[in-house]
Parts: structure tokens; sequence; C-alpha cells
């Protein structure tokens, strides 16, 4: 079992190479799973892709588009005042 300053190290390399690539423009998200409903499902959805020959994650489309599941879980967690304010602002630039 590794010691808990070996997990830091370890976590700490990864942090660190979070971030955007200079060269290509690629951005990476390092994103620890909370201890909620919502985490729980979101990780569950994620779907596995092949980027540059390496295996990795991506959100899924209902937790980035669908207006109905963003306002059920901007309730269930507290925000419905930040997504109406999101989404309004998203309708005037949509608007010619």
């Amino acid at each position: 079992m590794k010691s808990q300053h070996a997990f830091v190290a370890d976590f700490l390399s990864l942090v660190t190479a979070a971030g955007i690539d200079s060269d290509s423009g690629y951005k990476l998200d390092l994103i620890v799973r909370k201890d909620r409903e919502f985490s729980r499902q979101e990780f569950g959805r994620r779907r596995e892709i092949t980027l540059l020959g390496t295996r990795a994650f991506m959100v899924s489309p209902e937790d980035s588009l669908d207006r109905t599941y963003l306002a059920r879980w901007a309730a269930e967690l507290g925000l419905t005042t930040e997504l109406e304010r999101l989404l309004s602002e998203a309708r005037r630039h949509e608007e010619p």
C-alpha cells in the first residue's frame, strides 16, 4: 500500500500535468468525483474515447446540453438562479 506521502506526490504530478498544452492547444481537466448523487450519476454517464492514442473520458451530452436535465440538477444543488442567469446570457448571444 502506498504511503500518504506517495499518494500526495502522485496527485501533485497529476495536477501539474493538468492544464493547456501550449503546442496543441488541448485542455485537460482533472476532476475528482465528489461523494454526492449528482457526481456519481455524472461519472456514470461519462463517455470513453481515445484521444491521441490515449484512453480518456468526456462529459456526456446530457450533462452539457439538455436544459430540462440541467434545470433538475440546478434545483437539486441550489443553483437555479445561477442557471437562469447563464441561460439568459446565452439567449442574448443567440439572438440575431
